[in-house]
């Protein structure tokens, strides 16, 4: 019997609508998760219900503008969140309510390419008027993210300072094949993940390193199926040939 499952139902659409979890693997459904759309294919409901009895314990809605621009989420445990565009379909800004609360808690301000890629996200948490963190992205000419830097999460606020770095790099296909984190800003890399594929283009192996001079530490090497779905993922933890983990996957045709 496998230690965790799960098992997710789709709509015509390929929509999720539902996905069941067995958190210890006695074949008893411990949460089910339920995922409602709008005829235009927009999420509009999330529900959970633990221990799968009927009876829903959280549920989150959305609301969506003309152009299927998400612009309002309401959560049972009193979150909410308001989302504002430009004429383009540039996200500008989202506004945090903390539940009890009637004014914006906290904002986040952004800038977009002719392309709507991100470029700049500015956290404000005290809406004093002072960034409290800033990042910025960079693209390859497909829109693939190239670099994310971050100023302020050291605690020092925005000051110009490098606090965090990520590189990521793709193939020729637009498929990942690189991901570097610096997470302080001290040049020095933390993790490092590289991704390899086959012929036609389908995920076969990940490698895990912490940075840039150490081999990888672990791997994940995948077998597909004749559709070129995954059947199984192993995890070799030490690279030593013994397998720690395994996953294994079905697939059936949507309706």
């Amino acid at each position: 019997m496998p230690e965790w499952s799960a098992e997710h139902v789709y709509d015509a659409s390929d929509n999720k609508t539902q996905t069941d979890t067995d958190h210890d693997g006695d074949g008893i459904v411990d949460r089910r998760n339920t995922m409602i759309y709008d005829a235009r294919g927009n999420l509009i409901r999330t529900e959970t219900d633990e221990g799968a009895d009927g009876t829903v314990d959280q549920w989150g809605e959305w609301t969506y503008d003309a152009d299927d621009n998400r612009i309002e989420n309401e959560t049972s445990q009193g979150f909410a969140t308001l989302w504002t565009y430009d004429t383009t379909g540039c996200m500008l800004q989202q506004a945090f309510t903390w539940p009890g609360s009637t004014a914006s808690s906290w904002t986040e301000n952004y800038t977009c390419d002719a392309d709507l890629n991100r470029l700049t996200k500015e956290h404000d948490y005290g809406l004093d008027g002072v960034l409290d963190q800033r990042h910025v992205w960079t693209y390859d000419a497909n829109g693939n993210v190239l670099s994310e830097t971050r100023d302020g999460p050291d605690g020092n606020f925005v000051d110009g300072s490098l606090d965090y770095l990520e590189n990521r790099s793709w193939n020729a296909d637009s498929n990942q094949t690189l991901y570097e984190v610096d997470s302080d800003g001290d040049g020095a890399l933390d993790r490092r993940i590289e991704w390899s594929y086959d012929s036609s283009g389908s995920h076969i192996q990940t490698a895990y390193g912490l940075d840039s001079a150490d081999a990888a530490w672990a791997i994940a090497n995948i077998v597909l199926d004749a559709d070129g779905n995954a059947f199984t993922e192993e995890y070799d933890q030490g690279r030593d040939g013994t397998i720690e983990g395994r996953q294994t996957y079905t697939w059936t045709t949507c309706p």
